[in-house]
């Protein structure tokens, strides 16, 4: 019997150190469909607040206590949503969704993929040779065990992150050589830096929207029009699959019947 518990403590603690569980998420989401399709599946927010320029609605899904806002337009504003949002709410781990374009010619418009790095392409330093990247440019951000909860396997991404919507066939090139990266989008490094403030984990969808090409602005606003809020549903899936609580063995089923 001593053993069965031994093994259970270390089982519970792994669980920990890997921050699978949760009792408060953080829900960051670009694009109203998301809110509106989570919203379909969990129900109304229960409390709506509003911190400085940033609208908190909460939600309850099973026992996790569920804190959303909209991230804004720019790796900055992101960062300011999600500082206020955290600051005022301790939370567990973070969740978001949002679009990308697309850098390369691997991802297709309207796939999915999850976030493996945040480079801001626009934070480095000039010099004669021309711009580069610095190491603080680049956060990490895959969280490989919050990634199993997902209902079904995506590719990861590398995702370059700033202030610009690029719709340049130039640029476009330019960013992808300098970054190295598949996607381009104006939230994750911004969300990236506010989560390593707070020391929290998270996981990170997004959906290629466009190409960042000279037709961007077009596509952009069409997929907009069109988009069904499919990263919302994910989200809440997710949310589905995550355990609330660490001390109890109920929220396993293995260490359930490991205890029976």
């Amino acid at each position: 019997m001593k053993q069965r518990f031994f093994t259970y403590f270390l089982l519970l603690l792994t669980f920990s150190q890997n921050q699978l569980v949760a009792e408060r998420v953080a829900f960051f989401y670009a694009l109203s469909q998301d809110i509106a399709a989570f919203e379909k599946l969990a129900g109304p927010p229960i409390t709506s607040t509003k911190i400085g320029e940033s609208s908190i609605q909460t939600y309850l899904v099973g026992k996790h206590r569920i804190y959303a806002a909209k991230m804004g337009s720019g790796s900055v504003q992101t960062a300011v949503t999600a500082q206020a949002l955290l600051t005022q709410n301790r939370c567990d781990l973070v969740i978001s969704c949002g679009p990308a374009g697309g850098l390369g010619e691997a991802l297709k418009v309207g796939e999915w993929v999850v976030a493996n790095k945040a480079v801001a392409f626009q934070k480095g330093s000039v010099a004669s040779s021309g711009f580069s990247l610095t190491p603080q440019s680049e956060i990490d951000v895959a969280a490989p065990d919050l990634v199993a909860l997902l209902p079904e396997q995506l590719p990861k991404a590398d995702i370059a992150s700033g202030e610009l919507f690029v719709a340049s066939d130039d640029y476009r090139r330019e960013l992808s050589s300098l970054t190295n990266c598949s996607l381009v989008e104006m939230n994750l490094f911004g969300l990236a830096t506010a989560m390593r403030h707070h020391d929290l984990v998270g996981i990170h969808l997004r959906v290629v929207s466009d190409l960042a090409d000279a037709n961007a602005s077009r596509d952009f606003r069409s997929f907009a029009e069109k988009y069904d809020g499919r990263g919302g549903s994910l989200v809440y899936q997710i949310l589905e699959n995550l355990p609330s609580s660490g001390l109890s063995p109920v929220e396993y089923p293995n260490l359930r019947r490991l205890l029976e």
